[in-house]
């Protein structure tokens, strides 16, 4: 489960359990690294995870999982992976006092998950693969690309942890309730920015097509729009980069006040921006996800962070495979930088919570907006604020 999951339920976030081993006697692509283990360990801590489970014991004997192993080798010794889980926890001891001080932060991003929608969803396709995870993947990964907190949250148990998060996502959200309606548009109106792509709540508390039109009386008012027909899969340019609609799209209806991003090269709107109330809102005219996953290119990051300048205190320019978790205390903020490639990689901070900070493992001084990141390692930037900040 998500740690949004964990902490709405009030328990701690426990990852049962984190592959560690061979799996089978032909299993090609389980092979566990000592860099993966230690990537992916770090990644569970940084990603609020507060215990995990790693499969240590000997390995089995007969069966499915015969000559798989986890930590140790096959006669039950320490292995290569044992021995870079003890480095690893040398050095959760040494920094425990300054990993204790600080949790994982608010998230910048909650994409919300709604079943209804993905049973719809699927259904719909008739018997088509399901592309609804790619939906969720294009959505993170864009996102993730700006250095962002990046979680997932659940349409049937929206509350006040939702409503302070800056930007909520709704990936094709084909279907929702009414109760999920007033709460979004109550969301946009106090201050709050709301992303949707195509279809959005397309059908009602019944299960009957909406006689007005996606998103809905509702929602038409919140994002400034109404589906006049559907059409085909398309292309568009928005602030000159070429993207692909490469799904269903709808041809929308633009009330006044509302802004048209993007058009296709027949005119129809594909990317709307409205106000609403205090807040803003951005509508996709095409499943959006599904082209984020499938087409990502970074020429999008200027773009997206020209549109979501509430977030910029946590814009971050990095490679794709450099992973950014943020964490926060009463005096200081943590940054933990994941890098998964085998290349070095340099992360640069839009806006370093403090002039100067300290990197913790190595104890090296950091300062300016940049940071080297070694290939297949981590290293966890802290700054402390000043009292005034």
């Amino acid at each position: 489960i998500p740690r949004a999951a964990a902490v709405k339920a009030g328990k701690p976030y426990f990852i049962n359990e984190l592959q560690t081993h061979t799996q089978t006697l032909f299993s090609p692509g389980s092979e566990m690294s000592r860099a993966d283990l230690r990537l992916y360990i770090w990644a569970a801590i940084a990603a609020g995870g507060e215990a995990m489970q790693l499969w240590r014991w000997r390995p089995f004997l007969r069966g499915y999982q015969s000559t798989g192993r986890g930590l140790t080798t096959l006669d039950g010794t320490p292995g290569p992976r044992a021995d870079e889980v003890k480095q690893l926890v040398a050095h959760l001891r040494r920094l425990q006092p300054e990993l204790s001080a600080v949790k994982s932060a608010t998230p910048d991003v909650t994409i919300l998950l709604g079943y209804r929608s993905r049973l719809f969803y699927d259904a719909f396709l008739r018997w088509a693969p399901s592309s609804h995870p790619d939906v969720i993947r294009g959505w993170h990964r864009a996102f993730a690309a700006l250095g962002l907190a990046v979680e997932c949250g659940s349409l049937e148990h929206l509350d006040d942890v939702d409503r302070r998060t800056p930007v909520l996502v709704l990936p094709a959200a084909i279907s929702l309730s009414d109760a999920q309606v007033a709460w979004l548009a109550r969301y946009v109106a106090e201050g709050g920015h709301l992303v949707a792509d195509a279809r959005l709540n397309a059908l009602d508390d019944m299960d009957q097509a909406r006689k007005e039109g996606s998103p809905g009386h509702v929602l038409a008012e919140v994002f400034g729009l109404i589906e006049a027909d559907v059409g085909p899969a398309s292309t568009y340019v928005w602030d000159d980069v070429a993207c692909r609609a490469r799904f269903i799209t709808q041809q929308l209806t633009v009330r006044p006040g509302a802004e048209v991003l993007a058009r296709d090269p027949a005119g129809y709107p594909m990317v709307v921006t409205n106000r609403h109330g205090k807040g803003r809102t951005h509508y996709f005219a095409s499943v959006q996800g599904l082209s984020f996953w499938h087409d990502w290119t970074p020429a999008l990051i200027p773009v997206l962070q020209s549109r979501f300048p509430e977030l910029a205190a946590h814009f971050v320019e990095k490679p794709e495979h450099t992973v950014v978790r943020w964490h926060e205390g009463a005096n200081n903020t943590v940054c933990f930088v994941l890098n998964f490639a085998k290349t070095d990689a340099t992360v640069r901070f839009a806006h370093p919570p403090a002039a100067t900070g300290v990197e913790l493992i190595t104890g090296a001084p950091l300062s300016g907006d940049t940071a080297p990141i070694p290939a297949e390692s981590v290293r966890i930037l802290r700054w402390t604020r000043s009292a005034s900040a």
